[in-house]
């Protein structure tokens, strides 16, 4: 981590964290020394639930490493035990399900963050697309002809989630039979300056969001309304390709914490602090636009 303790400090303050578990971590002593080892993807959200975790763990007496891994690889690190935490959106119910399937990670509750997460568009692109948020807006030529840029043309641009993100965008652009080319991003950042830059400029666009988020709570827009969410989707493969398409992914939720059970076993007192650990959406919101912004 390229940031200064004093910062991180100042956004465990930002968050409100109770810190009964830093209160209590000065009359108690970690159990191990050895090195906690939390994720970290390099998207704002994410980094900064964590590392509130981590820097309270430090006060506790912990040895805390921070490694680089994506969303999916951390729930395998989990399972490994290379990796001793991770948080787990509900809006990706496949990789938490498999984590908590191999009995080696326990759910420690929710981290208090409310969710919301999909296909965003400002609301200027009504202007195009009219009909939004219907998803069927989508359909018209003309909505696409606006959406479309010098690489996608003749099809319709969807600035993408980075790899190694759960978005399933492709699998819904196949299902709903969408005249619209996925065009990750190659990081959080990358994909916000996108879409914020398009949004200056006055211009169409439409790409994954999600809340918290500086970007969504800053400009006036709203998510594509897909179809209601089917537990059939996640075992069907063929991902709704049937006479009515339906929308593989839940839209709304929360983040959950999950930590490896044998760490847990061992450094008890590092669990209790992650059941204590609760912050919102608000203060994750706050401490993205720090991070990305300031």
């Amino acid at each position: 981590m390229n940031v200064s303790n004093k910062f991180w400090f100042t956004l465990v303050g930002l968050a409100g964290l109770a810190l009964a578990a830093a209160g209590t971590a000065h009359a108690r002593s970690a159990e191990t020394t050895d090195l906690v080892k939390l994720p970290i993807m390099q998207s704002s959200d994410f980094d900064f639930i964590v590392t509130v975790y981590g820097e309270v763990l430090k006060e506790a007496g912990y040895r805390v490493e921070y490694v680089n891994a994506d969303y999916s690889a951390s729930f395998i690190g989990v399972k490994l035990g290379d990796l001793h935490i991770t948080m787990g959106w509900d809006t990706t119910p496949e990789v938490t399900a498999d984590l908590m399937a191999s009995g080696k990670a326990l759910n420690v509750g929710s981290s208090g963050v409310a969710i919301e997460e999909g296909w965003w568009y400002p609301s200027y692109l009504v202007d195009s697309c009219p009909g939004l948020p219907d998803w069927q807006a989508l359909k018209q030529p003309a909505c696409i002809e606006a959406l479309s840029t010098a690489e996608t043309a003749p099809l319709g641009r969807f600035v993408g989630v980075p790899s190694g993100w759960v978005a399933n965008t492709e699998e819904r652009i196949e299902a709903f039979q969408l005249e619209i080319e996925n065009v990750s991003s190659g990081s959080p950042v990358t994909m916000a300056a996108t879409i914020q830059g398009a949004i200056q400029r006055h211009e169409p666009v439409i790409g994954w969001g999600y809340l918290p988020h500086w970007l969504m709570a800053q400009n006036d827009g709203a998510f594509v309304a897909f179809p209601p969410y089917e537990a059939a989707c996640i075992d069907d493969p063929s991902w709704g390709m049937t006479d009515l398409p339906y929308d593989c992914g839940f839209s709304q939720g929360y983040v959950w914490k999950y930590i490896n059970k044998e760490f847990a076993e061992r450094a008890p007192f590092a669990l209790r602090i992650l059941y204590l650990l609760h912050i919102d959406e608000t203060a994750v919101g706050g401490g993205m636009s720090r991070v990305d912004n300031d």
